[in-house]
């Protein structure tokens, strides 16, 4: 199995919803910058670590389960 053989067996409507995903993290992302600008910095570095380590964890237990996690990881990354 190749690279490209994983879009063979997405749907259309899959494929639209990763490109919504990226939509929505773009139009996101001015207002996490302006409401992380407004806390001390160690705050928001604990903010970081602990989501990422949440994403991680969803990312490595339930991605080969269903799309749902996947899509979850990729906001809020």
């Amino acid at each position: 199995m190749n690279e490209t053989d994983a879009f063979d067996v997405m749907e259309s409507f899959e494929i639209g919803l990763m490109g919504v995903t990226g939509i929505v993290a773009v139009a996101w992302a001015p207002f996490a910058g302006r409401f992380t600008d407004r806390l001390n910095p160690w705050v928001v570095s604990f903010a970081a670590l602990i989501g990422q380590l949440c994403t991680g964890a969803i990312a490595m237990g339930a991605a080969g389960l269903n799309l749902a996690p996947v899509i979850i990881v990729c906001i809020c990354e």
